[in-house]
Parts: structure tokens; C-alpha cells; sequence
């Protein structure tokens, strides 16, 4: 495999819709970061992943119950956007938490986000998706327990603050993605990878296919 796959845009098609954090905003960080982004390099307009990531991921689309269609919200993420995410996360943790110390902000931002001065963060590789799914009987979100980007406990793939009806939806989620090959990230539900290090981690490989990658504007 090459550590050189190209980038390619993903669109919405009969069995998944593509709906950028950037246009559907889930949380005050992520989209208007990307927003910020995209107004200073305005043909960044899809989203965009590894050419392997985007064939795993129409599998993926393939194995949920008929009833379910899935959603992608996110896909690469520039480093620049990785940064100021990550910093944001931090400054988050200090407002509703003024007494922590400096290093303990930055311990809970990296739980959730990759920072990439020590690791290589998985969505920067155009090797993470971000995932939601709607029920196509219902025109309703799938009820996951919490919105996608939520920092805390509950968002962990087996919280205990969530019902079992939620715990099922989460579960059919993650079988649809593993079985395309992806791995999950335990401290999100709707995190899933191929081809980095959390996928070496998950499934013992020898080493990870992809490295950072800056799409060409």
C-alpha cells in the first residue's frame, strides 16, 4: 500500500449523505474553524479522505439496516484547523474548569483531540472519518446518546450514561464499520479509522499506511 494515496473528494450518494461539519455546524469549534479555513482557501470545498478510505467507506454504507442511511460529516482535517481545535478544546476545559492546572487542560483536550507534537493526528492523515446516520422511516437523527464532538464521558463508545436503546444504535454503527475494516475510537462513537495508528493499535498491524497530508489548493 502506498503511504502516497491521493486525497479524494467523497459526495453524497443513494446510500450515505455527505454533510460537512462546516455547513452543518454540531458544535461552536469544529465547523467555524473550518469555516475559517475554507475562507482563506475557498476550493476546499469537499470532504476528502484516502482513495482506500472512500471505498471502505461505501462498503460501510452497505452493511447498515435498510432502514438506516449513514452520514459523513468530516474527513481530513488541515493541521492548521488541528491546532486551533485543540487549543480551543483546552480553553474550553479552563472556563468551566478555572482551578486546573495548565497541564491538565491539555491532558483532556488530547483525549479528544490529536495533537500533533507528539502523534500524528488521524483525520490530518485523510485516514478518520466522522460518522451520524439518519432513519430513513423517520427522517430523524439516530439517537446516539449525545451530538457527535461532545468532550466527556458519555461520549465514549460503552458509557454507562446512556441507555441501552442507545447503546444499540452505537453498536449497529460500529458493526457496519468494522466490518468495512475501520477501527473505532473508544472515547467516540463516531470516530472510525483505516490506515493510522489507532488502526494498528486496534487491529495489532505492523505499521500505519498513511502519513500527514495538506490537499493541493
Amino acid at each position: 500500500m502506498s503511504k502516497n494515496e491521493p486525497l479524494v473528494p467523497i459526495t453524497t450518494k443513494a446510500d450515505i449523505l455527505v454533510e460537512p461539519i462546516w455547513n452543518y455546524p454540531i458544535d461552536d469549534f469544529e465547523g467555524p474553524l473550518y469555516l475559517e479555513y475554507i475562507s482563506k482557501n475557498p476550493t476546499y470545498t469537499n470532504i476528502l479522505v484516502r482513495e482506500t478510505v472512500a471505498k471502505k467507506l461505501q462498503r460501510a454504507a452497505k452493511n447498515v439496516p435498510e432502514k438506516y442511511q449513514l452520514i459523513l460529516r468530516a474527513g481530513h482535517r488541515p493541521i492548521e484547523v488541528q491546532y486551533k481545535l485543540l487549543e480551543m478544546v483546552k480553553q474550553s476545559y479552563i472556563q468551566d474548569n478555572p482551578h486546573a492546572s495548565g497541564a491538565e487542560s491539555l491532558a483532556f483536550a488530547r483525549k479528544y483531540v490529536a495533537d500533533p507534537s507528539i502523534k500524528l493526528p488521524p483525520h490530518c492523515c485523510g485516514a478518520a472519518i466522522d460518522m451520524d446516520m439518519i432513519d430513513t422511516t423517520t427522517g430523524q437523527l439516530v439517537d446516539f446518546g449525545c451530538p457527535m464532538n461532545t468532550d466527556g464521558e458519555i461520549a465514549h463508545v460503552y458509557s454507562e450514561q446512556i441507555s441501552a436503546s442507545q447503546a444499540n444504535n452505537r453498536e449497529i454503527l460500529r458493526e457496519a464499520l468494522l466490518d468495512a475494516g475501520f477501527a473505532p475510537n473508544p472515547n467516540e462513537w463516531w470516530h472510525f479509522s483505516y490506515g493510522d495508528q489507532n488502526w494498528v493499535n486496534f487491529y495489532d498491524k505492523p505499521n500505519a499506511i498513511y502519513g500527514l497530508i495538506e490537499p493541493e489548493l
